[in-house]
């Protein structure tokens, strides 16, 4: 457990091995996490904890009705029905 938890970057904070469900404390240093874990759940992750297994993407503001005309939405849409390119 300990070279699987140190391998990944991550701290063991407590626990005790009995079997693959015993409870584990781990803390993540690059995200400045502690979770609770089991053995068996560690080690099927990918990263090893939540905070590790993606990250965080900020999403793109929308457009707004404002910045597009709905004429132009409209004229979109008919020249892709009928083949027409724009240029």
């Amino acid at each position: 457990m300990e070279n699987l938890v140190r391998s990944r970057n991550h701290k063991l904070v407590k626990g005790t091995y009995i079997n693959n469900t015993s409870r584990f404390g781990v803390y993540c240093p690059i995200h400045d996490r502690s979770h609770n874990t089991s053995l068996f759940n560690y080690k099927r992750s990918k990263r090893g904890l939540s905070c590790c297994s993606k990250p965080i993407i900020i999403p793109r503001p929308c457009e707004t009705a404002s910045s597009v005309s709905l004429s132009e939405t409209q004229t979109k849409k008919t020249e892709r029905k009928h083949g027409k390119s724009g240029a």
